[in-house]
């Protein structure tokens, strides 16, 4: 309901809103759109947490590492550990100097190619851009597998390590 007030004079009338009538999608159309978006956004929110996890495993090995002194028998495991973490952050993000103009794309650039496209055009995705979303999801999903795996392996072994030093 509109409402016009002016001095003491009110008035309503019922508005009735609905899609634009030269668009050529339907309503179904903008919710699969919509949903897609969603779909990415929820991507791009595994991908952060992800790489804050990867960056919190570099940054706490190379912390540890430059706590040590030179030669001590801990620092190559620390070293290689973060590396490993590293090299996987390096297959989400785009890490070369130079930001966009180096052409580099890994997962993040994809995604957010992907979802500037549907985001671009209000009607239903096309089929393409959905199985892209597949695709993309798993193949964060490896890289989130092997990290989990680095977890149970080489960070749990520099942590006993660290935990049997006291440190």
């Amino acid at each position: 309901t509109a409402r016009l007030t002016s001095g003491a004079t009110i008035l309503t009338a019922p508005v009735t809103v609905t899609l634009d009538r030269r668009v050529t999608f339907t309503l179904k159309d903008r919710q699969a759109q919509f949903d897609a978006a969603e779909r990415v956004s929820a991507l791009f929110s595994r991908m952060t947490d992800l790489v804050a996890r990867i960056n919190a495993v570099r940054q706490g090995a190379d912390a540890r590492a430059a706590g040590l002194p030179a030669g001590d028998s801990l620092k190559p495991g620390l070293a290689d550990l973060s590396a490993k973490a590293d090299t996987l952050r390096k297959e989400i993000v785009a890490t070369k100097e130079g930001g966009a103009i180096t052409g580099e794309e890994r997962v993040r650039e994809h995604t957010d190619q992907l979802y500037g496209a549907i985001m671009s055009y209000e009607g239903s995705p096309a089929s393409y851009q959905l199985t892209r979303i597949g695709v993309l999801t798993n193949q964060l999903a490896d890289i989130s597998g092997r990290f989990d795996q680095l977890v149970q392996g080489d960070l749990e072994a520099r942590n006993r390590d660290l935990t049997e030093r006291k440190l």
